[in-house]
Parts: structure tokens; C-alpha cells; sequence
């Protein structure tokens, strides 16, 4: 995807950059994204890096019009914008886990189908630290949190204790400090996901706690994402972080996905994480005209 701006010559540097295998792919899940879906996919394809990279998009059969809007820039960009997608929704796990492996790509970047990248530079500033570090497992860096309701920025994270240039596994027994729109992992890393892991209620996390497991976690000091705070995610996602935290506490034993201790400490760090959103979307509604902008640390 090298080195492209105008609509032209980066449909041609796209094509040209995915001749061969991409070296980062970038999963998009996405349902009922109308509204922002276009944004989230012109901040990947304008990414300015010089190695091949694609964009894996996992549809989960939207009822608005978030269908026909990827398949026209799959059109537009074939070889680099690639749809995974049925005929029926699988939900979001399955969504999530069946985009996962269709990357080709030995680096994986994150990117929901609401949020969007800021700086052209982040794949591959992140591509650059993990080529250096190659016991680094994943990376991540600053992100912007935007009120999607009033348009302005409330917070940025993760908070300032875990801004650090390389930090072990374990440090997220106490709450998830990795967003998912700043994610980019070593696909090797990944260990296989088992049908027990898809029937969690949320992956970006465990997956984070799994691949972890595998190598040291890497910091960018710089601002290069937004995550949106919405109606249609905020509170659904805190509603999920409770479930998933109780559920892994009850049936931490019986899921094959890691060791035991590592399941427990996650679930926790779930449990603690969302009663401290709550606190913080309470704040954030009464704040801004008692609409709910609760935040979602997947």
C-alpha cells in the first residue's frame, strides 16, 4: 500500500502492494456501521507504508446499509479491501474469530467498523517495532476517546501508568490498558482459538491475555486512533464486560483456553474494569445532556 494519497494512484499502489502476500493485515469487524464505516475504511486505506497490506473486513449481515458500502470499496480496491461475510448473522465472536483467520498477514492490526486512525503513519511505525523487537508479541499506543453524540474528545487512553515502552503479560490482571483500535499483534502469537474461546461475549481482551502469553507487550507514545463513544456500543459493551467477567469466574476451570490462573486474573480485571466504567459513564451522562457515553475498554 505504498505510499498512496489521491484516489488514483493509491488504487494502484494498493494493487501493487498486493501482488504478493500482505505483510499486515487489518481485521474490520463491522454491523450496522452506516454511519461510519466509510471513515473507519479511508483511515486504513490511506495508511502510508511500504509493504503490502490488507484490509479483511468481517460483515456480520447489517440491516442497514453497511453491506453495500463494503462491497463497494471491495470493488473498488480488490486484492486489498477483502469481505468476509454470510448469507445469515454469525454474531460477534464468530465474526470475530473467522476474520482473524482469513489475515494472511504476519502482523495483525485492529480496527472496529466505528472508530477510525488519525495518523497515516501508525502502520507502520507499529510494523517498524515489531520487525525491531521480535519477542514483542503486540503493541499498542495512545487513543483518543470522541462523544460521538456532542463531537468532543473527553479522555485519552490508556491512563499514564501504562504508557510504558514494554510491560509483561501480567500486568493485565488489573484491567485491560489495551484499546482495540490500537492493537497490532504477531499472527504466530496467536495461539489456536478453540470453540470455547467463541463462545465468549467479547475477544479483544482474552485475545490480548492469550498472545501475551507469547512475548512482551509494546508501547508507541503517540495519539494515532479514535474511539467512538455511541449509543450503539457504549452500554452494550459494559453489559458484556459484566457477563464475561462472571461467566470466566464460574467456568474459568472448565475452558481449555489457557492455564487456569491466567483465565482468573482477566476475569477479575473485567469485574473491576467495568464497575470503574460504570462510575465514569454515570459521569459522562449527567455531563452531557444525560446521554450515556459510558466507556468500553474491550
Amino acid at each position: 500500500m505504498s505510499r498512496v494519497s489521491p484516489e488514483r494512484s493509491r488504487a494502484k499502489g494498493c494493487a501493487e502492494a498486493s501482488a504478493a502476500l500482505p505483510k499486515v493485515s487489518v481485521v474490520m469487524i463491522t454491523y450496522n456501521h452506516e454511519k461510519f464505516i466509510g471513515k473507519a475504511i479511508e483511515s486504513v486505506l490511506t495508511q502510508e507504508i511500504e509493504v503490502g497490506v490488507e484490509l479483511v473486513i468481517g460483515e456480520d449481515r447489517s440491516v442497514d446499509s453497511t453491506r453495500s458500502i463494503v462491497e463497494t470499496y471491495a470493488a473498488r480496491f480488490p486484492g486489498v479491501v477483502r469481505l468476509v461475510t454470510s448469507n445469515e448473522n454469525v454474531g460477534a465472536m464468530q465474526n470475530f474469530v473467522r476474520t482473524i483467520e482469513a489475515c494472511r498477514g504476519d502482523y495483525i492490526a485492529f480496527l472496529e467498523g466505528d472508530d477510525y486512525w488519525t495518523s497515516k503513519d501508525k502502520l507502520r511505525l507499529q510494523t517498524a517495532s515489531l520487525d525491531e523487537h521480535p519477542d514483542c508479541a503486540l503493541c499498542h499506543h495512545r487513543v483518543s476517546y470522541l462523544n460521538d453524540a456532542t463531537g468532543q474528545i473527553v479522555s485519552e487512553f490508556p491512563p499514564p501508568q501504562h504508557r510504558m515502552r514494554r510491560t509483561a503479560g501480567s500486568e493485565l490482571v488489573n484491567g485491560n490498558f489495551i484499546q482495540t483500535c490500537s492493537l497490532m499483534i504477531r499472527r504466530k502469537a496467536i495461539p489456536r482459538l478453540s470453540k470455547d474461546f467463541v463462545k465468549l461475549k467479547l475477544g479483544d481482551y482474552p485475545l490480548c491475555a492469550l498472545v501475551s502469553q507469547n512475548g512482551w507487550i509494546g508501547y508507541i507514545d503517540q495519539n494515532m486512533s479514535v474511539y467512538r463513544l455511541h449509543v450503539g456500543s457504549a452500554w452494550s459493551a459494559q453489559n458484556i464486560e459484566y457477563r464475561v467477567g462472571g461467566a470466566l469466574l464460574w467456568d474459568g476451570i472448565r475452558l481449555d483456553l489457557v492455564r487456569v490462573p491466567l483465565l482468573l486474573y482477566y476475569a477479575t480485571g473485567l469485574l473491576a474494569g467495568a464497575a470503574k466504567r460504570r462510575l465514569v459513564s454515570l459521569w459522562h451522562g449527567l455531563r452531557y445532556d444525560g446521554t450515556s457515553t459510558a466507556t468500553r475498554h474491550e
